[in-house]
């Protein structure tokens, strides 16, 4: 009768062993794909805080060139308010659309 507790014994502790062996290597490829989605989360929020430094940089490109405008406006408005005539109206539009396509064809405008 030991000699069957013995042998159940083993047995179990064999039988213990092998969950044991099983559950260790599903731990370490649980750890990799932790670590695997770790590091790619650190790559986005990397190119997220790149990205949004770049955002901040366009607007305020974006608004220092609104300014400029509203500069060159507010200029040919005073010119305009000088000359008279439609003639002068209309040069000192063409100017505006002008200045305003000069601000398009540069590339400072656009991102």
């Amino acid at each position: 009768m030991a000699e069957l507790n013995a042998e159940l014994v083993e047995h179990k502790l064999n039988s213990q062993q092998r969950e044991i062996e099983s559950l260790k290597t599903e731990l370490r490829d649980f750890k990799k794909e932790v670590e695997d989605d770790l590091e790619e989360s650190n790559k986005k929020i990397t190119k997220l805080a790149t990205s949004q430094g770049r955002i901040e940089i366009m607007f305020s490109n974006l608004s220092e060139k609104m300014e400029e405008i509203g500069l060159s406006v507010n200029r040919v408005a005073e010119a305009a308010g000088k000359d008279q005539g439609w003639r002068a109206l209309i040069t000192d539009i063409v100017k505006v659309i002008l200045l305003i396509l000069g601000f398009f064809a540069t590339g400072k405008f656009f991102f």
